[in-house]
């Protein structure tokens, strides 16, 4: 063997050598399978910190959740999503131990309102259940609340029919209001959106915008 060779050689060895000496002490990886981290993330402009593995970039196996408005999740992952068994509690005291699939609750598992009350979960993530403050909650529920298309059922009997997100009635829905009116048209947040119909107790149609703004009578 000349000497070029052997110092060919040599390079090559110490080059494997530091290669490993590195990856064992976690300098570099050779691939993002099975990291796991402790970063910031915002989704639907939400802020929230997670901490666990992740699998080619995505959130996988064990980890945390915590929401910036105080809302947790803690359990397994899958692709990004709440997967397999885990525990979502709310701001709000309601808290969820149970299965998840493709982020949505099974409905095999508890759901324990803020009160301490067992709550009912059925297929597909269908909820349904009374408060112990009078209110009720038909519709879809997953790890972000009341979500999808439901029934609430207020405390003095008005009832909101429609769309929900994060808890909040938000998007196409109709209010009806125990005094007698309704509204019907969009919702953000739980709030009257900028146009709707107006619908008086004795039936007369009002058109304007939310119910607490002008309100102009449909002759």
């Amino acid at each position: 063997m000349n000497k070029v060779t052997r110092v060919s050689l040599w390079l090559t060895v110490l080059a494997a050598l530091i290669l490993c000496a590195l990856y064992s002490l976690g300098a570099i990886s050779a691939s993002r399978t099975g990291s796991a981290v402790q970063k910031e993330y915002v989704a639907w402009g939400v802020p929230y910190t997670y901490t666990g593995s992740l699998l080619d970039g995505k959130f996988d196996g064990a980890g945390e959740i915590v929401f910036s408005g105080g809302d947790s999740y803690e359990g397994g992952f899958s692709g990004g999503r709440f997967s397999g068994h885990g525990v979502f509690a709310s701001a709000d005291g309601w808290r969820y131990d149970g299965i998840f699939d493709e982020g949505r609750m099974t409905g095999e598992g508890a759901m324990y309102g803020a009160d301490g009350e067992v709550l009912d979960v059925g297929p597909d993530g269908k909820h349904t259940f009374t408060s112990q403050a009078g209110w009720s909650y038909t519709g879809s529920f997953n790890e972000w609340g009341q979500t999808g298309t439901g029934r609430f059922v207020f405390a003095d009997k008005s009832v909101y029919e429609g769309e929900f997100f994060r808890g909040y009635a938000n998007g196409a829905g109709v209010y009806y209001a125990a005094g007698g009116w309704s509204y019907e048209g969009n919702f953000s947040n739980g709030s009257f959106g900028a146009e709707g119909i107006l619908t008086g107790e004795g039936g007369t149609v009002i058109r304007s915008a939310r119910p607490d703004e002008e309100q102009v009578t449909d002759d």
